[in-house]
């Protein structure tokens, strides 16, 4: 009598094992892609936050710098554009796309066109990122380190240089069309 019971319960318990061993599973690959879901989705929000503020500033004041010592608005604007190229092909163990040299006095679209292409860039080359190889280390402008902190390093540049273009707008009576 015990034995059967026993038999009647394991079968019961079966299909809740084979339940929580499913559950188990994705929440382990949920857990396993956490840093790069985040740099993923900080590459889409920043983004965006970065292409509203180039293109909310006007494109007359992209030669305005607050003092000679800083860079103006638009070479702001080309420096995210490099730096996403370099931060993204590494992180994401993409060849770096071939960039043409940036003209003196390149105009306001042509700018914004560079900002919002190294964006697609980095969705692209972000897209197939897990959390595997975190703390394989990269040559990064021929620092060497993990890939952790390459995406922390390039999420902090985003909200760096985001904080700076909210500042030279300001400056300049402008707002971002999220701030308005």
């Amino acid at each position: 009598m015990l034995l059967i019971a026993t038999r009647a319960r394991k079968r019961r318990l079966r299909p809740l094992s084979l339940v929580v061993v499913v559950a188990t599973l994705a929440a382990a690959a949920t857990a396993e892609a956490a840093v790069s879901d985040f740099i993923r989705s900080q590459a889409a929000s920043q983004g965006h936050a970065l292409l509203d503020a180039a293109r909310a500033m006007p494109a007359d004041r992209y030669g305005y710098a607050p003092d000679p010592s800083q860079m103006t608005f638009g070479a702001l604007v080309l420096h995210v554009a490099v730096g996403n190229y370099l931060f993204c092909s590494r992180i994401g163990g993409t060849p770096e796309p071939a960039q043409k040299p940036s003209p003196p006095g390149e105009s306001k679209d042509s700018l914004v066109q560079r900002l919002q292409d190294s964006f697609d860039f980095c969705t692209r080359s972000l897209a197939s990122l897990d959390d595997a190889k975190l703390s394989e280390v990269l040559d990064v402008a021929s620092v060497k380190m993990p890939r952790s902190m390459a995406i922390l390093t390039l999420n902090g540049t985003w909200n760096t240089h985001l904080t700076m273009a909210q500042d030279y707008l300001a400056q300049n009576a402008q707002k971002t069309t999220a701030a308005r």
